[in-house]
């Protein structure tokens, strides 16, 4: 036991709501260090603007919207951090300008047979009831497969797969259109699942919840928290992390530092090349999860809207375009809308792929702020490793957190994740003295 700190020493690496949550599950029973040389928050990304009064505000360009159908221990967690949720009902409407038509999604029903297909009814019916079979007996009935194979041996209406299925799994995050149809199905029909979920408690009174005023509540109240617990923040990358007999060490930008355990909460790939000797099973579980590089864009270039007039209020807007002969899907969020603001021109956010910008799909002149995620790309080979993740934990002295952790990669399985991480390591740690700083 070090005479200087007589608790064991951890460190976590990540300042994304996984490694924040981390550090505050671990801080009190030990001294614990987090390594963020970016900004904290990770995809709680508040960004300020002005609106029409000349006052600042902010608006989210990442983590937005969830419920307590399918995000509890968020809601939980962010109980405790004492921050405020309010309703919030996001309509989404589908631009599609090849085919000349553009709909809200919630009629959709009324579009089949008319602008179109009629067996897109009959198509969504039978995807409906793998939907309510995973709903009622955990599982959909059908073997797991890229998402556009299912597709193509049910034999679904092009009409469907492009104007309902895919703007519904990718308009979120701004998935392009390979990606959703590369995605498991099971995962396509979870995420399907959660939707109908959130859809239903809607209609008993428990709509979908955003932070009240802004996630920059969210991100103040982890900060506080940080602070008023002790954690201690060095802002600087971590290079390599090496485990040996007397814990884990760690390679920065300005130095090594030895701990009795760390918790890597960055993306699967990272957390991976940080791993000096990785053993066979992380380099498998690790290495099963895909990424893909995604741009939020802050403007006020209305064309990405619907031209349709009654349509241009909607909260999210999912646009098909032909770039350079290449379909994009292009997801637009009304932000001045969604966080009830006023300001001189729209406020959007567009999510996609970095050639967005390249391509001019936003007039320069309308920019305001770029941010760049990474994304799971949900595949197969992240779907099958699930349980091998979860049993990375099992032994320490590294354990791992991120949204990865769950086959649809949602905020709620970052927050979970590093919960189950923290109470790993506790456990460990509870068995096995301290030996930094003897």
């Amino acid at each position: 036991m070090s005479m200087f700190s007589p608790r064991p020493r951890v460190a976590v690496v990540g300042g994304g709501v996984a490694g924040l949550a981390a550090a505050l599950e671990l801080q009190g029973a030990f001294d614990v260090t987090l390594f963020e040389r970016a900004r904290l928050g990770g995809h709680i990304a508040p960004l300020p603007i002005v609106d029409v009064d000349g006052q600042q505000r902010y608006v989210d360009g990442g983590f937005i919207l969830f419920s307590e159908a399918a995000y509890p221990q968020t809601c939980r967690f962010l109980q405790r951090l004492g921050v405020e949720v309010e309703a919030s009902r996001p309509s989404l409407v589908v631009d599609d300008r090849a085919r000349g038509l553009a709909f809200a999604r919630a009629d959709v029903v009324s579009q089949f047979g008319a602008s179109l297909s009629a067996q897109c009814g009959r198509d969504y019916m039978g995807l409906m009831k793998l939907v309510l079979a995973l709903r009622d007996r955990g599982h959909p009935g059908v073997d797991d497969q890229p998402l556009g194979e299912l597709l193509a041996a049910r034999g679904v209406h092009p009409d469907l797969r492009d104007c309902v299925l895919v703007p519904e799994l990718a308009a979120p995050w701004g998935l392009a259109v390979e990606q959703v149809l590369a995605m498991s199905a099971h995962t396509a029909l979870e995420t399907m699942l959660r939707h109908f979920t959130e859809a239903q408690a809607e209609t008993r009174g428990r709509p979908r919840l955003m932070i009240k005023g802004s996630t920059i509540a969210y991100l103040q109240a982890l900060t506080a928290a940080l602070t008023r617990v002790g954690v201690r923040v060095v802002r600087e990358g971590v290079a390599r992390v090496d485990v040996d007999g007397r814990g884990v060490q760690l390679r920065f930008e300005t130095g090594v530092e030895r701990f009795d355990a760390a918790v890597l909460a960055v993306p699967a790939d990272a957390a991976l090349a940080m791993l000096g000797a990785p053993e066979p099973a992380q380099a498998a579980a690790l290495g099963a999860v895909g990424y893909e590089d995604k741009l939020g864009i802050l403007h006020s270039d209305a064309r990405l809207l619907a031209r349709d007039e009654p349509l241009r209020s909607a909260e999210i807007t999912y646009a098909r375009r032909t770039v350079a002969g290449r379909t994009l899907g292009i997801s637009t969020w009304r932000l001045d809308q969604i966080h009830g603001l006023t300001t001189a021109a729209p406020t959007l956010l567009t999510l996609g792929d970095p050639e967005l910008l390249a391509a001019g799909v936003i007039a320069s002149d309308q920019l305001r702020e770029v941010l760049r995620f990474r994304h799971c790309t949900l595949g197969l080979s992240h779907r099958r490793a699930i349980d091998a993740l979860a049993r990375l934990n099992d032994r320490g002295p590294i354990f791992f957190a991120g949204a990865y952790f769950g086959a649809t990669a949602i905020h709620e399985s970052a927050y979970t994740s590093a919960v189950a991480a923290a109470g790993a390591l506790r456990r460990l740690l509870e068995k096995t003295p301290p030996t930094t700083g003897e």
